[in-house]
Order: C-alpha cells, then sequence, then structure tokens
C-alpha cells in the first residue's frame, strides 16, 4: 500500500494496540520478503494487467491512480512503467476549512446511474477524507437502508462521529446537496475513475435500443450489472483510502494517506472526533434499519424469475461488464418472448 516504517508502527499502535520498534520491523519485513522496490513484478505482467484494465472501466484513470491500482493487486511496479504501460494502450492520461466541516461524516447519493437503476449512497469522514462507505443498490433515497449503512459502519468503527451532515437537533445537520462539499467534491474524483465509464457504457445501450428505461430493463441491468459495480467500487474506495493526498496553498486540511489520517486523527488535532458505541447500543439500533438483502433488483420476482433462467440454460454468472452486457440481452430477448 505504499506506507512507511513509521506509518505501519502507528497503524500497528493504534488499531491493534501492538508496539513495535522500526529495527525489529525491518527484521520481520526482511524474513517475510516484503523489501518493497527490490523485486519488481514483470513488465509483461504489469502490461497484461493494464490491457485488461483499460479494456473496462480503468480507461477512466490515469498513471498515478493505475499505479495504486496496481499495488493492490499484488504487482511491484514504478510509476514510470505504468505511464509507459498506458502510453502504449494508446489511453489518454489525465494529471491528475472549516474546523465543523472536520468534526462531520458527510453522507450523499450519486445519481448519475440512477436512471439506469443503479443508486450509489456514500460517506466520506470530514477530517481524513476516508471513504467510509460506497454502496450501490436499487435506492439511495430511504432513510432506513442509509442508517444501515452507517450502522454498519458504526459497528466496524466502534464509534460514531459527533456531528452527521447528509443532504435533505444538535448531532445532524441536513442541507443542499451542492452545501455538502466534502463528498460532492469526492464524486468528481468517482465519475473521473470509474463512474465515465458505466454512464458512457448504459447510454450506449440506450442509442442501440437494447435499454428502453422500463422497469424491466432496469431490474435486469440490478441483476446482470450490480455485483460488478460494487466490486470496482470497492476497489475505487480501498486504493482512495491509500493514496496520499498532496499539499495545497488553500488546503486547510492535514496531508497524508486518508486511511492512516483517520487512525491517527486523535494524534493530530487532539480533539475526540468520535464518540464510542457499545456493542449493546448497536444492537438496540436494529430495529430501526433496514440492511441489504440477497436481491439487488427493485423486485423480488425478477430477481427469482433470472435465476431460474440461468440455471434453466446453464448461464454463468459474469464477470466483466461485456459478460454481463451478454447476459443481459439473452434474460431481456427470453422475458419479452414470454410476455409477448
Amino acid at each position: 500500500m505504499g506506507f512507511t516504517q513509521k506509518k505501519i508502527i502507528g497503524e500497528l499502535r493504534c488499531k491493534h494496540s501492538f508496539h513495535l520498534s522500526v529495527r525489529h520491523l525491518r527484521r520481520i519485513l526482511k524474513t517475510l520478503q516484503l523489501t518493497g522496490r527490490s523485486q519488481y513484478s514483470e513488465l509483461k505482467d504489469l502490461v497484461l494487467f493494464i490491457q485488461d484494465e483499460i479494456n473496462q472501466s480503468g480507461q477512466c484513470h490515469g498513471y498515478k491512480w493505475m499505479h495504486k491500482k496496481c499495488i493492490t493487486h499484488g504487482l511491484v511496479v514504478k510509476q514510470e512503467d505504468t505511464h509507459l504501460g498506458l502510453s502504449c494502450g494508446h489511453v489518454v492520461v489525465y494529471e491528475g476549512g472549516d474546523i465543523l466541516t472536520k468534526f462531520l461524516w458527510h453522507v450523499d447519493g450519486y445519481d448519475k446511474l440512477k436512471p439506469f437503476g443503479i443508486c450509489i449512497s456514500g460517506c466520506i469522514d470530514g477530517f481524513s477524507r476516508k471513504v467510509l462507505w460506497l454502496k450501490p443498490y436499487y435506492t439511495n433515497n430511504d432513510p432506513y437502508i442509509i442508517a444501515g449503512y452507517f450502522l454498519e459502519t458504526v459497528v466496524a468503527l466502534h464509534g460514531c462521529p459527533k456531528i452527521v451532515r447528509q443532504t435533505g437537533n444538535q448531532c445532524y445537520i441536513k442541507g443542499t446537496s451542492t452545501s455538502n462539499q466534502r463528498i460532492e467534491a469526492w464524486w468528481g474524483i468517482l465519475r473521473k475513475e470509474n463512474g465515465n465509464f458505466w454512464i458512457e457504457f448504459f447510454h450506449a445501450m440506450k442509442d442501440n435500443g437494447t435499454f428502453s428505461g422500463s422497469v424491466l430493463d432496469k431490474n435486469l441491468i440490478q441483476f446482470c450489472f450490480m455485483h460488478i459495480i460494487e466490486n470496482e467500487l470497492n476497489e475505487v474506495v480501498k486504493i482512495w483510502n491509500v493514496h496520499r493526498i498532496s499539499s495545497s496553498r488553500k488546503a486547510l486540511m492535514p496531508i497524508g494517506k486518508p486511511i492512516v489520517l483517520y487512525d491517527l486523527r486523535y494524534h493530530i488535532c487532539t480533539i475526540l472526533l468520535t464518540i464510542y458505541v457499545c456493542p449493546n447500543e448497536c444492537k438496540a439500533c436494529l430495529q430501526y434499519i433496514v440492511t441489504r438483502s440477497e436481491c439487488m433488483c427493485s423486485l423480488q420476482v425478477v430477481w427469482d424469475l433470472c435465476n431460474i433462467l440461468i440455471t434453466e440454460n446453464n448461464w454463468s454468472i459474469p464477470c466483466d461488464c461485456y459478460e454481463a452486457k451478454i447476459l443481459y440481452l439473452n434474460l431481456r430477448n427470453l422475458i419479452l418472448e414470454e410476455i409477448q
């Protein structure tokens, strides 16, 4: 992930209460052969990985983001080699407060894919800019679903923020979407690195007549593409949270990796930004939330029908957008034939 030895020690101390000296850490890294840049991956592996990525949503990435993506997939590569690999693939390369704002979790919905049935909900920590959740589903307006994301995050982090800011009391701030600047700015990152591919992909389906915007078509999009988009969003979050936010003359926030800034936030600003929540209190909240079900379609009958058709025709679950498109067309044709 590109952590320095001091940051690794800080993470172990804060998250696992495990104290380690720099010298001892170096011995462990040497024993595990985790020597960073001494053994680079084969160039052909890098090229094959980049070629696979640029055929899908990876074509949106600049070379710095692609470099981080290579690292998260186990490749040990130089940034210059990643730049060269992208250039060979003929891909366009992009170069890439308020004290109250620091204490907020900023929650909002990303609606650019909503016309196609994919509704994304996200939350970002105002101080560290760490993305806390990024979830696709058939809705991002149901407050019970959003509460489920929130409670799931509180359980995972063993605490909740002092204040939550969401579009739309003392511990909750409502406002317009455009005023929720932290996450609104991050939506631009999401569109550049992933969302734009899917917008153009679905618009192409709409232009060639294979998507009409009907309830059936939206449910089929949800069935065929939702899990692929979710995997890609998880990858975007993983890369974002370990990348280094560079300094800026106008920036009022600390610089560094979001995941490190979040874990070490108390040591940086000396103010307790989260409140501990015990497990029993979380259990008491379960009756007030709705968790995402296995069914990713807004209509359960479409979900069940698609699973039956897949089993009957011995089709496999798609692994990428092109396989998902083939499955979508096959299911759509079969269902429309039955209806007519």
